[in-house]
């Protein structure tokens, strides 16, 4: 369980009301199917259109709706997404009012997220394929950009591949787009974007500081973490990292993951500098590095992220379903802002910071004590059996004492345990943005809670502890 009782008893409200709406029709046009998932901020339901189009649709909790200001930047998110006009971003299919609904009906996705990705593929990613699904979403910024649009909430929970091996870019639900004739949105000194993965200026506060060079450093910050398995700042509260985030240098990527690649490790590490003089000037111009260091390991140009990944659609699950993730909660406190819906494998975190790491150290703590028990019970009914018929104590060696020398899997502790690294290679030919290591899931939509891990994930006992990027927007 996460947060407070009051906060638990929040959840469960909002999710009851949630799946009343189960079966509901939207203005005549859009019928609610099921329930994917509930967030701070809106539920997100499966939808057929009554001519037959699939959608997902993304409905605002009522009482949020009843904030003009909040209603206003649910509705403006559509807007934004659209006016970008590249492939690489989220299509709002529609966006209308039912009474007490306000909602957004955006495309139909199917695959994963990144950061679901990296933890299917043992916590971390190869070089090859960390470059080759980042050079898709530097392509999406540079149109972005173009066209003065900020995403500035860049993290691995954001950034999605179907499988069709498409890389999408989801929730732009505090994105700024910068008219002349436009009023700014945001308040300075006012903080909103996920604490581990936002700009310096941005912690800060200064949004008219934050622009292109912030999206790609938190750009540079997801790379950081999909290759080292750590955020670039050490572990702390918000407060602490965002104090970090502006005032420190970010480590070296190598200082913690030294196998990384020198030409690769050096291109995130400039997207990181603190000052932005010292920065990529833009996304582009770090597109551009990217594909040089990619020629310059591999002796040739970096494949395309569709070609790549419809290589290994197989390592994909076959049925599950994923929709964008709900816009941040500005209600909520940096301590308890509104999760993402993550896939049908992955928590979904409604209220709090819980990461997507804590049910697998539960899980991993129980197996633990089970194991124990199990053993103890197991040893003694041995002993006693050996005492009856010896009238001696069994010694070390006997046979009836071996089972208590079974190694015991260790109670989890605090912090995760980093995963092995995936099986693919980054050091001869490109690989395929896709490792053969994730299960096929069972149901199509996104489960409360994450499964224990299965064999291809589960943690190696001997290495060094690793966050979860799972946080949350806060405001």
């Amino acid at each position: 369980m996460h947060g407070t009782g009051a906060e638990e008893l929040a959840e469960e409200i909002l999710q009851r009301k949630a799946e009343l709406r189960v079966g509901k029709t939207l203005r005549d046009k859009w019928h609610l199917d099921s329930l994917i998932g509930v967030g701070g901020m809106a539920a997100v339901y499966e939808a057929t259109h009554r001519n037959g189009m699939r959608g997902a649709v993304k409905i605002l909790h009522p009482h949020r709706a009843a904030d003009e200001a909040v209603k206003k930047r649910f509705l403006r998110e559509g807007y934004i997404a659209n006016k970008i006009g590249h492939g690489g971003a989220v299509k709002i299919l529609d966006d209308d009012e039912d009474g007490d609904d306000v909602f957004l009906v955006m495309e139909l996705l199917e695959g994963v997220t990144l950061e679901a990705r990296a933890y299917r593929a043992g916590g971390t990613l190869e070089a090859s394929e960390t470059m080759s699904l980042v050079d898709p979403v530097l392509d999406m910024l540079v149109a972005a950009h173009e066209k003065r649009i900020f995403h500035r909430d860049l993290k691995p929970a954001n950034i999605f591949i179907t499988h069709a091996g498409v890389v999408k870019v989801l929730d732009y639900g505090i994105a700024a787009l910068a008219e002349p004739s436009s009023a700014s949105s945001t308040q300075a000194g006012v903080g909103m974007g996920t604490p581990s993965f936002m700009a310096p200026e941005q912690a800060r506060g200064k949004w008219d500081e934050v622009d292109a060079q912030s999206d790609v450093w938190s750009l540079a910050a997801t790379m950081f973490w999909l290759l080292s398995g750590t955020t670039v700042h050490e572990d702390g509260t918000v407060q602490e990292i965002v104090a970090r985030t502006f005032m420190v240098q970010a480590r070296e990527l190598r200082s913690v993951a030294p196998d990384v690649p020198k030409e690769l490790a050096e291109i995130v590490d400039r997207a990181l500098r603190l000052e932005k003089s010292e920065r990529w000037p833009d996304a582009r111009a770090m597109q551009l590095a990217l594909r040089a260091a990619w020629e310059e390991m591999h002796d040739a140009p970096l494949p395309r992220a569709r070609a790549a990944a419809t290589t290994a659609l197989g390592a994909l699950p076959t049925e599950s379903r994923v929709f964008p993730a709900t816009p941040p909660d500005p209600f909520l406190p940096a301590t308890a802002a509104a999760g993402e819906i993550l896939p049908s494998d992955e928590k979904t975190s409604l209220i709090g910071t819980e990461s997507n790491a804590e049910p697998r150290r539960r899980d991993v703590a129980i197996a633990g004590v089970v194991w124990i028990v199990a053993l103890a019970v197991v040893g003694a009914a041995i002993w006693k059996f050996t005492t009856m018929r010896t009238d001696e104590p069994p010694s070390l060696g006997a046979p009836g004492a071996s089972s208590v020398e079974t190694p015991i899997p260790a109670p989890a502790e605090s912090a995760t345990v980093e995963p092995a690294p995936p099986a693919t290679s980054a050091t001869s030919a490109p690989s395929a943005p896709f490792a053969a290591s994730a299960a096929p899931a069972k149901s199509v939509a996104p489960s409360t809670s994450a499964p224990p891990p299965s064999a291809s994930t589960k943690p190696d006992a001997g290495k060094r502890a690793k966050p979860s990027p799972a946080e949350d927007s806060i405001f």
